[in-house]
């Protein structure tokens, strides 16, 4: 098979901004994707962030693409249709702006979804950061693993975080679609957008009180109406670290 004549289809994409300030560490924008359902199939990636005006969802699959050497990158949900990349963000202080984004209804627009970032129980070793390349590390799970929020591990680990839930949102239980037919939208956030969208299950992280590390996340209830019967359900989202993986309970 010749270089660049390769699809690789990918199930989930992580995006985190390293918004460092040392001139040795130039800001950068860390992307975890998953080719697979294991935590070895998860990759990363940094990119620089945008010169000119914003990136759109291409330009993260472009990117992806030439770090695999493959022609095209698939990233499509369990119904065949784009599947939303999804964008961490601090829910307050500084931001870097890398996607558009609707500051009235305080919302990315269609094809990116939001996750607050986190302090997380997630270790970065052997961090090794080359823009446009594959980065290699190894991740570790632990009780209290804590980075500055301009640093490259935090948005690694956010990145990594982010990558895992976008595959829990592909699961059996969050494959659902509003009444008028159009597939639900989740995202990871403490407030919820200026105008009411009902396609969108907000999600909510659970922190401890004393180092304000998540510990699981929490969706809103949700109404699942199938012919005449109705079912309220709500779902816990925890990270099973013997499965290196988020597990999903009824949390009602």
């Amino acid at each position: 098979m010749s270089e660049n004549s390769k699809s690789l289809t990918v199930n989930s994409i992580g995006i985190c901004v390293a918004a460092t300030t040392d001139k040795k560490t130039p800001p950068c924008i860390i992307v975890a994707y998953s080719v697979g359902q294991t935590a070895e199939d998860i990759r990363l990636l940094a990119m620089n962030l945008p010169r000119k005006g914003l990136y759109g969802r291409g330009d993260f699959l472009n990117a992806i693409a030439k770090a695999e050497k493959a022609r095209q990158v698939i990233y499509k949900d369990y119904n065949c249709e784009d599947k939303d990349l999804y964008i961490c963000r601090p829910a307050v202080g500084d931001t870097y702006e890398i996607i558009p984004r609707d500051e009235r209804a305080q919302r990315f627009g269609q094809g990116f979804a939001e996750i607050e970032t986190a302090a997380l129980k997630f270790e970065v070793e052997e961090l090794s950061v080359h823009i446009g390349k594959k980065l290699s590390c190894r991740f570790l799970y632990r009780v209290q693993a804590e980075y500055p929020v301009d640093s490259y591990e935090y948005a690694t680990v956010n990145a990594y975080n982010a990558c895992l839930l976008g595959r829990v949102f592909s699961r059996e239980e969050f494959r659902l679609e509003t009444g008028d037919g159009k597939k639900a939208k989740y995202e990871v956030r403490t407030s919820e957008s200026k105008y009411v969208d009902m396609s969108t299950l907000y999600v909510r992280s659970v922190k401890n009180s004393e180092q304000g590390v998540v510990e699981y996340y929490v969706t809103e209830p949700l109404l699942e109406i199938n012919g005449e019967d109705m079912t309220r359900k709500t779902y816990q989202i925890i990270y099973k670290n013997i499965l290196k993986d988020y597990s999903i309970n009824r949390f009602d």
